[in-house]
């Protein structure tokens, strides 16, 4: 898909992948966002427990959910209600736009600078 949208631009945008964490460690990916390093990154809540003190416990409504799409889904959705329920989760991220979580594998987030 890459491939065509630089064909379909000219050239004019194209698209380079690179490894997870090959260009920014993950424990300096909060600070590089907040730095403006990066815009997005895809954090890992367990990296960064003591600013994420609370939502560690995201893993806990979606352990049960088996690895396909309905579950993922599933997963999120109990996520969402667990965040309605309890707003301090949400709380934590006053610096950050939360994009959606990844619930399996559990207590991976994905953050855009705020």
């Amino acid at each position: 898909m890459h491939l065509k949208l630089e064909k379909q631009t000219g050239g004019k945008y194209k698209i380079d992948f690179y490894p997870s964490a090959s260009l920014i460690k993950e424990s300096e990916q909060l600070e590089a966002i907040v730095n403006g390093v990066t815009e997005i990154s895809n954090c890992g809540i367990n990296s960064h427990q003591q600013q994420f003190t609370v939502s560690t416990v995201v893993s806990l409504p979606s352990t049960h959910f088996p690895d396909t799409k309905e579950g993922h889904a599933a997963a999120l959705d109990a996520v969402k209600q667990m965040q309605a329920k309890f707003p301090v989760m949400m709380n934590e991220f006053k610096n950050y736009r939360l994009m959606t979580w990844n619930t399996l594998p559990a207590n991976m987030i994905v953050f855009e600078e705020y």
